[in-house]
């Protein structure tokens, strides 16, 4: 039996598709398709689930089993599986050039440790392009696309909608707002407002933002329903407080953004006490 890898579905229902049909294993030392992790990388991030971006400040740190090296690698290892037993194949032929992953590299690793680092470094450039389009209207757009001021929470989640998907004109703007949930609107507003603070914060720029939002997240794990129904309120009001009239980034709006954005725990049971039953 053959698994195409245009169509894998994982455990959690979610069907992920894999690189275009000129992806290709480019060398032996390559030791899983690129397209296919980064495609997988970016269906990720479309999921409000996901519990960590990163692994963690140090190679050792534990970390919870979504993060999304987590879910990447599962994939990863079951495409190198059926690879190795022959079973993968793409667009009606097998991948070429070698039966199995090669099983160590030029310095010694392993196929693991191979297939590891490839997608480590792809991730970090996943999470880089996404950083430039959650600050869009703040950063240059490596599009041809202008932004005309920082878009609000609908149009910022359709531009993300469309990098993470690739689909950059196949559908209209209806089309993707019935597929955008209101819980991955809230965490791209969440991502939006903890990257803008590590943007403007001169004592964190030297920090990735990713870090500091797997901190924020890790710091959610454990709460209340209640109390993580009332942080995400708190993240939508102050994300349309911001942004809903799409202001220009000027002196006066970096001025206003100088500011906590993110809810703090004192936000939350503020708000708590006073709409217990929110």
């Amino acid at each position: 039996m053959s698994i195409n890898i245009l169509n894998i579905t994982h455990a959690n229902g979610m069907v992920l598709s894999s690189a275009p049909p000129d992806a290709t294993i480019t060398a032996r030392h390559d030791p899983i398709p690129d397209n296919f992790v980064r495609k997988t990388a970016r269906t990720y991030m479309l999921d409000s689930t996901v519990e960590a971006y990163t692994q963690g400040p140090g190679a050792n740190d534990e970390a919870p089993s979504g993060t999304l090296l987590t879910l990447v690698m599962l994939l990863a290892e079951s495409l190198t599986s059926l690879w190795q037993s022959g079973q993968v194949v793409q667009s009606g032929s097998r991948i070429p050039t070698n039966p199995s992953p090669p099983k160590t590299g030029e310095h010694g690793e392993s196929r693991d440790q191979l297939v590891t680092c490839v997608v480590k470094d792809i991730l970090r450039q996943v999470r880089n392009k996404a950083r430039n389009v959650i600050l869009a209207g703040m950063v240059e757009q490596q599009t041809k696309v202008k932004v005309p001021g920082i878009p609000d929470i609908d149009k910022l989640s359709r531009l993300l909608w469309r990098h993470l998907t690739g689909n950059k004109s196949s559908k209209s703007n209806t089309q993707i707002d019935k597929l955008l949930t209101p819980e991955i609107k809230v965490r791209f507003a969440f991502l939006r407002l903890a990257t803008i603070e590590n943007l403007l914060d001169g004592n964190a720029r030297n920090h990735s933002q990713w870090l500091e939002i797997d901190s924020l997240l890790a710091a959610l794990r454990g709460q209340s329903h209640e109390y993580i129904k009332v942080w995400r309120l708190l993240v939508s009001e102050r994300d349309h407080e911001l942004f809903a009239t799409s202001p220009m980034y000027d002196d006066s709006t970096s001025a206003t953004l100088q500011t906590k954005l993110c809810p703090t725990d004192a936000d939350v049971h503020a708000r708590m006490l006073n709409q217990p039953c929110c």
